[in-house]
């Protein structure tokens, strides 16, 4: 990459040493401005035109790229797995909250997984609570309702008391 800089800087400077002389030795008037024009035309093409001797190593730039891009699909992925891992938890809240309202105490833990098309979808859920079996009904078909989930994927566990 400094051989890349080192002959841009060469030729550029070489550039203006040749324009320099070109306006010294030309007189003033219409002349003076057709050199200018020139000398302008000649440090664009020396900018602009590719470099023979040059060969630019830039195999440590698609590294970087691929190395970027690896780094981005892994954060994105992460992110992901967190956004379900909250949905997880804020559905077992919610499970909680809702059964302090009927008044039975529990925990709850969801088990899910997540599909090809990247969506949530819930395997079980497991409910650990003591309480009167009456509560436990209506706290079921809240769930159900609140959730998604069929009766068959809630699955009580009895507490010893």
């Amino acid at each position: 990459m400094s051989d890349f800089f080192r002959v841009l800087i060469t030729r550029i400077f070489a550039g203006g040493i040749i324009c320099t002389l070109a306006m010294m030795l030309t007189g003033e008037g219409a002349k003076k401005e057709i050199v200018r024009l020139g000398c302008a035309c000649l440090m664009v093409i020396l900018v602009f035109t590719p470099f023979r001797g040059v060969s630019l190593n830039t195999e440590w730039l698609q590294k970087s790229g691929a190395d970027i891009s690896d780094y981005v699909k892994e954060g994105m992925e992460k992110a992901e797995q967190e956004r379900f891992e909250s949905a997880a938890r804020n559905i077992e809240a919610h499970i909680v909250r809702r059964a302090a309202a009927e008044g039975v105490e529990c925990r709850a833990d969801v088990k899910y997984h997540i599909t090809n098309e990247k969506r949530f979808v819930i395997d079980e859920i497991r409910i650990s609570c003591g309480g009167k079996s009456d509560k436990r009904e209506a706290l079921q078909k809240a769930i159900e309702e609140d959730c998604g989930v069929s009766g068959n994927q809630i699955i009580w566990i009895k507490e010893q008391e």
